[in-house]
């Protein structure tokens, strides 16, 4: 059957216990009920196959394509874990009735160590509940569009856990442009302003009173982006703050500060980048957590 094409048949109820599927295109094909335990389907196509209430046991899935496929196989049936861990389209795996298997699946591979799958199958289970929320009226579709921005495009559920961190660094990048213009073409009585600290040592340097900033193409860039940087850090919690740590680090003792819309951009740049923020650190909490529970496992075996 290599190289079979099956493609949109209905298989419904069939049995293919420990048949060679390798390599065939099963595509929109009905496997509902179907007897697939212990089936070879290295690198077959799968794709928006239905897979509800089939036994899968110790099936084969190694690099198989599972884009779109009804994932609902029979409770404790589940393929062959090492075998599917090198599946492609994991991430897009879906249900229509119960997510149970596809839970089942996660809680397989977080037992083997394999994280980054893990990841995978959490992002189709959330996608998928996602999906369904947006049927569900209006407030459906506001808790839908909730977690589509704050946590599917963030960092797509902790499958890419790097992601806020990458949409920070862009941000404050985007934001150097307004910041720029401002300080070229300062508004009327508004803008970007030195403040020089009341309390700092050399006293002749700058001013007692706030000096609004107006400068030239390149120092403007310059300014902007220092200015977006500390606006991204500018919110900090208990002993953590960063922009602190930032305006410590500048040779002469004053801060930048907004008034009018900048001031607005500022502290919507602030907001948003404090949650990317938290996100970031809980994910170094968690690996902190998990390399410890490691350590201990490992120290223990050896015991």
């Amino acid at each position: 059957l290599l190289s079979l094409d099956l493609n949109g048949a209905d298989l419904s109820q069939t049995d293919l216990h420990a048949a060679d599927l390798n390599g065939a295109d099963l595509g929109h094909t009905n496997l509902h009920k179907a007897d697939l335990r212990d089936a070879s389907l290295k690198g077959a196509i799968l794709r928006n196959a239905n897979l509800s209430k089939a036994d899968m046991g110790n099936a084969n899935l190694t690099e198989a394509e599972m884009e779109g496929v009804i994932f609902e196989p029979r409770a404790g049936s589940l393929p062959d874990i090492a075998a599917i861990s090198s599946a492609r389209g994991l991430s897009k795996l879906r249900y229509e009735n119960s997510p149970h298997a596809l839970i089942e699946l996660r809680e397989a591979f977080k037992k083997a160590g394999l994280l980054t799958q893990e990841r995978k199958i959490t992002y189709a289970i959330k996608h998928a509940r996602r999906k369904a929320l947006s049927k569900n009226g209006p407030w459906g579709k506001l808790e839908s569009v909730f977690n589509l921005i704050f946590f599917e495009l963030t960092c797509l559920y902790g499958m890419k856990p790097g992601q806020p961190l990458v949409l920070l660094l862009l941000l404050i990048c985007i934001l150097t442009i307004p910041y720029t213009i401002a300080l070229m073409r300062p508004p009327r009585n508004e803008g970007i302003w030195q403040v020089w600290f009341h309390d700092r040592v050399h006293k002749y340097l700058g001013s007692d009173e706030p000096v609004r900033l107006q400068m030239g193409f390149f120092k403007a860039i310059k300014t902007g982006f220092f200015f977006s940087f500390l606006s991204a850090f500018s919110i900090g919690w208990r002993e953590i703050n960063i922009r602190n740590w930032i305006v410590r680090l500048q040779r002469q003792e004053y801060i930048l500060r907004a008034t009018g819309w900048v001031r607005t951009v500022s502290g919507l740049q602030s907001l948003i980048s404090i949650y990317l923020l938290s996100y970031l650190i809980n994910v170094i909490r968690k690996g902190l957590k998990l390399i410890r529970r490691k350590t201990t496992s490992d120290r223990l075996t050896i015991s």
